[in-house]
């Protein structure tokens, strides 16, 4: 589902701005807009691109930001992201598994991002910390590359030496916590409106 704002100035500023913009027709107005709001906005999902564990990116953030669009509707501007899962992302909520008994929630480098269909070999192994889906007989090395099994060496506590490698988690449903930094705050827009109607009417 996208994620739509509405960028609505008039009424939001101050007199001496107004009659500023007053200089400026609404279409006019809207044109000049448009660019700079749909970049800051742009820039502002691609800057959340990076992994809070350090893992591959999924390119979820790139894919969001590059969908960022910005059309004129009657008295402003409404900026959109079509990105499946950003308003999730924005305003978080329970998320519960729809065609399985249990969300796959992936807890390793090698997983993140892909379905547990991909995997070959996976099994089922229940513990006292949870069920989870592993793989036999695999070494991976702390940037997720699967390697072969070696000795020795300064890498050893970076290697997760085992039978077994942990993929996924199993859980009936999470509560995602939203992000603020989402979403431009109104605040934030109007400033990068003011400085670009202040820049148009000067020159």
């Amino acid at each position: 589902m996208s994620l739509a704002l509405q960028v609505q100035l008039r009424g939001n500023v101050t007199a001496a701005i107004e009659q500023r913009m007053e200089k400026l027709q609404p279409d006019h107005l809207n044109q000049v807009l448009s660019e700079p709001l749909r970049v800051f906005w742009r820039n502002r999902l691609r800057g959340l691109g990076k992994n809070k564990r350090g893992w591959p990116s999924t390119g979820f953030w790139e894919s969001a930001a590059r969908s960022v669009r910005a059309v004129t509707v009657p008295g402003g501007l409404l900026l959109s992201a079509n990105k499946l899962g950003l308003r999730q992302r924005a305003y978080g909520g329970p998320i519960k598994p729809q065609r399985a008994r249990a969300l796959t929630i992936p807890i390793s480098p090698v997983s993140y991002g892909h379905r547990a269909s991909e995997f070959p070999g996976l099994f089922l192994l229940k513990t006292k910390k949870g069920a989870y889906l592993v793989q036999p007989g695999q070494q991976l090395s702390a940037s997720g590359k699967i390697e072969p099994r070696q000795r020795g060496g300064g890498n050893n506590r970076r290697r997760i030496r085992s039978g077994l490698v942990f993929l996924f988690k199993l859980s009936a449903g999470v509560v995602q916590q939203g992000d603020d930094r989402v979403i431009p705050t109104a605040d934030e827009l109007t400033e990068v409106a003011m400085g670009t109607i202040m820049k148009e009417v000067k020159s």
